[in-house]
């Protein structure tokens, strides 16, 4: 159960893959969170440039390109693309939580995450749905506003 009681606060889960993300959404929501998947690269740069920021982004390394008009090569062939879209969010909120959660364990995209106090990492093999809202109720509780 979410210790954050004073307000529904929004959370913005992108992330292409179905399934497992679909139960850490599930948790989220029943505790207390509004929530909001956005499931193609189009789809979040437009949220990212058009729409009003929420209390949390909660953002997958690996999405596809697809036609979002980022550079292909520039997001590894969409190996990092959520650090791309991480970066163009870091640009416009400074201090804006934004959580990364990735399946990847390959060094060289590891060593490439961003290290900042206003980004946590997390690895989804080694995450249950009850964590993730753990998680998530700390590191709001102790984000920047």
């Amino acid at each position: 159960m979410s210790t954050i009681t004073n307000q529904k606060l929004q959370i913005i889960v992108i992330d292409d893959s179905r399934g497992p993300i679909e139960y850490y959404i599930e948790a989220l929501e029943l505790s207390g969170y509004a929530v909001r998947h956005i499931s193609t690269t189009r789809e979040a740069l437009a949220h990212i440039d058009n729409e009003e920021p929420v209390d949390l982004y909660v953002v997958d390394i690996m999405i596809p390109v697809g036609d979002s008009g980022l550079d292909v090569k520039q997001s590894n062939y969409g190996m990092t693309t959520g650090l791309l879209l991480r970066e163009r969010l870091r640009r416009k909120y400074k201090k804006m939580p934004i959580l990364i959660l990735t399946n990847v364990s390959a060094p060289e995209i590891l060593d490439a995450l961003p290290k900042d106090p206003a980004t946590m990492i997390l690895s989804k093999p080694d995450l249950l749905p009850f964590e993730l809202v753990i998680v998530v109720d700390q590191f709001l509780k102790n984000a920047e506003k």
